[in-house]
């Protein structure tokens, strides 16, 4: 084979090798909410989904149900595999509009809750963090949601509830419950102290 032939061949080799790295780079996922989204995407269907892998958790079986239902999983823990203190924590899956939200609820008291509505977004690449005020006796079916900023302010107020509290209450849950649990079911390149690229929007 000529110089130039092993020129072209080698060339040849080097921009296929590229184009893989460069197909492969583009289509990894960029963030650990991003891992989760397409691993959930790909399993929930299957004989062994991905979240349903994680203690205490439970899914009901999309397979056979409508497309509204089927595009639309909902992942929950069960309340009593919940540590003292949290309650009702799900994901609720958007996967059409590609978007999903993590909800978890520190209990403040009896009949008091911090629910944490955390929304991550595949177009955005962000994860907004919002909360609520939840006020009813959870054994109830009917309990109060407060969204309105300023009644928020003044509950958290009352109950003596600051900025690094409610850090530390999603601290708690999402990263060492939450996000513990995801990387102990899948091998995860990102971990709950390094979620890789995502623009974290805090509004509390």
């Amino acid at each position: 084979m000529s110089k130039r032939k092993i020129i072209v061949v080698v060339t040849g080799f080097l921009l296929v090798l590229l184009s893989v790295f460069f197909w492969f780079s583009m289509t990894r996922p960029k963030n650990i909410f991003e891992e989760i989204y397409y691993q959930e995407k790909e399993t929930y269907l299957s004989q062994n989904p991905i979240l349903n892998k994680i203690k205490g958790v439970i899914a009901g079986s999309y397979k056979d149900t409508s497309d509204l239902y089927k595009n639309n999983p909902v992942v929950r823990y069960q309340n009593a595999s919940l540590p003292k203190g949290v309650y009702d924590t799900n994901y609720n899956f958007s996967l059409d509009k590609k978007f999903y939200i993590i909800n978890f609820e520190k209990i403040i008291s009896d009949d008091i809750g911090i629910l944490f509505y955390n929304t991550y977004s595949l177009q955005d690449k962000a994860l907004t963090r919002k909360i609520q005020i939840v006020i009813g006796k959870r054994e109830n079916t009917t309990r109060n949601y407060i969204d309105s900023n300023q009644e928020i302010q003044k509950y958290l107020s009352d109950y003596h509830i600051s900025k690094d509290d409610l850090e530390s209450y999603y601290n708690e849950i999402m990263n060492k419950l939450v996000l513990k649990d995801w990387i102990s079911v899948y091998d995860s390149r990102f971990s709950p102290t390094n979620y890789g690229d995502v623009k974290v929007v805090t509004e509390w």
